[in-house]
C-alpha cells in the first residue's frame, strides 16, 4: 500500500457512513440474528472454529449479511476478499481465482471470497466460479435480498449452506441506536448527543427491522440538528420523523416479497377480512404496484374460488351457517365440524395448487408457528380484557383500533404477540377502580374525529372498554391441525353468517366488561352494521344495557356531521348518569 491508498484508507474509514463504522468486528457485538449465530448454533460454531465451509446470506436489506461476512474477515486465518457483483466483472473473478491458486500453492492458505448481491451475476459469471469452489481454491460468501434458490446457479447453490437472516426486532433497533448514539470510538458519542426515549421507539419502530435505515436516520439527526443552550444534540420525535420520512415497506415487485403480499392480499379476501385485505392493498399500492395486475388477481380468485372452481363451496359454508343459527349448541358441533373440514380440505388443494404453479412448496411448520403465536396472542388478549373488568382504564380511541388491527391483520405476527403482552400487563399494572362510564364500541371507531376525541380520550367522564371488531373469534388454534384451525376460525367469526350471531357477541362483552352502556357505530356504507342496528338495540336494552345507535363514517371526517354526533353522544353520557 502506497501513501496515497494509506490517505484514502484512513479518510474513508473516518467519513464512512455511521452504518458502515459501527459494524462488529466480532460474533460477540452482532445484535440479532440469534438463530444462526448463537452460541448453540453451526454458524457459530463454524467461525469459532474457523471451519467455515461455503455459505450464502439471505435476507431483506439491513439485517447483518456484509456485518456477519466482516465478522467472519476478522476471525479466519483464510485470506478475505471481497467484491460486488453489481460492478465487477469477469475480469475481477480472473484476479480473484489466480490470486486464491497462489495462496493455496505456496502457502497453504485458503480464500474467502465474499460476493455482495450474489444474485446480480448472471448464469455464466455464476458457472466460471464453480469448479473452485468446488476443489477448494474459494470458500464462497454470498450475500443477496433475493430468494438464491431462483436466483442462485443450482450447481453452487448445492456446494453452499444457505441461511436465512431475518428482519431486526424493535428491541435489537433500539440496541443500535442507542451504541450509535453513545459508542465515541466508532459511533456518535463525541457528539454529546441525548435520544429521547419516544424518538426512539419511533425510529425502532420506522425502520422496519432494517438497521441501516435506523443508523442512517440517527446519523442524519445528529449532523444537522444544532445544540441547545445546554451545549447537547437533542434528538426528539420531530427530529426523528424528519430524518426517516416514513416507514420501510418490505414489498419487492420482483422478489419474494412481493408474492408474500399478494397471497395475504387474495387469502384476506378468501377469508372475509376486510380490514387485511384493504391493508394489504394499500400496502400493494404504496409500493407502486400495477393496479391492473391487482384488478386481474381480484378476477382470477372470484372465479377459482367462486365460480367454476368449486361451485359448491359458498353454498357449503352458507348452509353451515344458517343451520348453526337455527339449531344451536351443542349438536351445531356436527354442522360446524362438517364444513371445517371441507373448507379444510378446500385450503390444503389451494396450498398445493400454489405450490404447484409457483415451484415454492408452502412451509406447513412455518404455518404452526404462525398459529402458535396467534394462540399466545389471543390469551394475552383474554388476559387483558379480564383486567379490563374490574380496572379503570384513561385511554384513548386509536388504542382500540391498534386492538383491532393486532387481533386481525397483524394476528400471528410476533410484534401482534408482544403487543397483546404488553397491554395485558401494562393493564394488569393499574389499581382496580371505576372511574366514569363504560362503553362497548360496536365496529369501526371514529378516531380522526376531534370533536368525539374531546370527549372520549383520556376522560374520567367514560372509557371505551373494547371494540367488538378486536373479539369476533375467541377458540384458541391447534397447531396440529392448521387448516382446520383456519377453516373454524373463517366460519366461526361472529361477522361471518347473521346478524344476530355479532349482537350476541357484542352483548357478552358488554356483561364480561361490566359496561354499562353500548354504542353501535352505524360507518354509511357499511350495510351489514346499519341493517342490525335495530336488532342489536332490542336486544341489547333488552338485556339492560342502553344502547346509542350513532351514524357517521369510520373513513372520511368530511362526511361527518360534528354536531350532531357530540350532541347525541353527550345526552346518551347523561343518561347514562343519570341512571342508579
Amino acid at each position: 500500500m502506497d501513501l496515497f491508498e494509506y490517505a484514502k484508507s484512513r479518510t474513508m474509514e473516518n467519513e464512512s457512513p455511521l452504518a458502515s463504522r459501527l459494524r462488529p468486528t466480532k460474533l460477540e457485538e452482532v445484535v440479532g440474528q440469534q438463530h444462526i449465530v448463537g452460541k448453540d448454533k453451526l454458524l457459530y460454531r463454524a467461525i469459532k472454529a474457523d471451519k467455515l465451509t461455503s455459505v450464502i446470506f439471505y435476507g431483506p436489506p439491513g439485517t447483518g449479511k456484509t456485518t456477519l461476512a466482516k465478522v467472519i474477515a476478522n476471525t479466519t486465518s483464510a485470506d478475505f476478499t471481497q467484491i460486488n457483483a453489481t460492478v465487477a466483472g469477469k475480469k475481477d473473478m480472473e484476479e480473484v481465482v489466480k490470486q486464491a491458486q497462489n495462496a493455496l500453492g505456496m502457502y497453504g492458505r485458503k480464500t474467502i471470497l465474499f460476493i455482495d448481491e450474489i444474485h446480480r451475476f448472471n448464469k455464466g459469471q455464476q458457472d466460471y466460479l464453480l469448479p473452485f469452489v468446488e476443489d477448494g481454491t474459494i470458500i464462497l460468501i454470498g450475500a443477496t435480498t433475493e430468494n438464491p434458490y431462483f436466483e442462485v446457479n443450482g450447481a453452487l447453490l448445492s456446494r453452499s449452506i444457505v441461511f436465512e437472516l431475518k428482519a431486526l426486532e424493535i428491541p435489537e433497533i433500539k440496541e443500535l441506536l442507542l451504541r450509535a448514539v453513545n459508542d465515541k470510538e466508532k459511533g456518535m458519542g463525541s457528539y454529546n448527543a441525548v435520544l429521547d426515549e419516544d424518538a426512539l421507539e419511533f425510529l425502532a419502530d420506522m425502520a422496519g427491522g432494517d438497521a441501516r435505515s435506523a443508523l442512517n436516520a440517527i446519523e442524519l439527526g445528529i449532523l444537522t440538528t444544532p445544540r441547545a443552550s445546554d451545549g447537547k444534540i437533542h434528538i426528539t420525535l420531530d427530529v426523528a420523523s424528519e430524518c426517516i420520512q416514513k416507514r420501510v415497506v418490505r414489498y419487492d415487485k420482483n422478489g419474494d416479497n412481493h408474492y408474500d403480499i399478494i397471497s395475504a392480499f387474495i387469502k384476506s379476501m378468501r377469508g372475509s377480512d376486510p380490514d387485511a385485505a384493504v391493508y394489504y392493498l394499500a400496502k400493494m399500492l404504496y409500493a407502486g404496484e400495477d393496479v391492473k395486475f391487482i384488478a386481474r388477481r381480484i378476477m382470477i380468485l372470484a372465479s377459482e374460488d367462486i365460480g367454476n372452481a368449486d361451485p359448491q363451496a359458498l353454498c357449503v359454508a352458507t348452509a353451515a351457517a344458517q343451520a348453526v343459527e337455527r339449531i344451536g349448541m351443542p349438536e351445531s358441533q356436527i354442522i360446524l365440524a362438517q364444513a371445517v373440514a371441507y373448507v379444510a380440505q378446500q385450503l390444503r388443494q389451494m396450498a398445493a395448487f400454489v405450490a404447484e404453479h409457483t415451484g415454492r412448496a408452502l412451509s406447513e411448520e412455518a404455518l404452526r408457528q404462525a398459529l402458535e403465536r396467534s394462540g399466545r396472542t389471543l390469551a394475552h388478549y383474554r388476559r387483558y380484557l379480564e383486567e379490563r373488568a374490574v380496572r379503570h382504564v384513561s385511554d384513548e380511541m386509536t388504542s382500540e383500533m391498534l386492538s383491532v388491527f393486532a387481533l386481525h391483520s397483524m394476528l400471528g405476527s410476533p410484534e401482534a404477540e408482544e403487543y397483546a403482552r404488553r397491554l395485558a400487563d401494562q393493564v394488569a399494572a393499574l389499581p382496580r377502580a371505576f372511574r366514569g362510564k363504560r362503553l362497548v364500541w360496536a365496529h369501526t371507531l371514529p378516531h380522526w374525529q376531534d370533536a368525539l376525541r374531546e370527549i372520549l380520550n383520556f376522560s374520567d367522564r367514560v372509557e371505551i372498554v373494547a371494540c367488538d371488531m378486536a373479539c369476533d373469534f375467541w377458540e384458541a388454534p391447534d397447531p396440529a391441525h392448521p387448516y382446520e384451525s383456519m377453516a373454524r376460525r373463517l366460519l366461526g367469526s361472529c361477522f361471518n353468517g347473521g346478524a344476530r350471531r355479532r349482537v350476541e357477541r357484542v352483548l357478552e362483552l358488554a356483561r364480561r366488561l361490566h359496561a354499562d352502556g353500548v354504542v353501535w357505530f352505524c360507518h354509511w356504507g357499511c350495510k351489514q352494521t346499519s341493517g342490525a342496528s335495530q336488532l342489536a338495540r332490542q336486544t341489547l336494552e333488552a338485556a339492560g344495557f342502553p344502547t346509542l345507535v350513532l351514524d357517521g363514517d369510520g373513513c372520511d371526517a368530511g362526511n361527518a356531521n360534528d354536531g350532531q354526533m357530540v350532541t347525541r353522544l353527550q345526552a346518551f353520557l347523561e343518561q347514562l348518569e343519570g341512571r342508579a
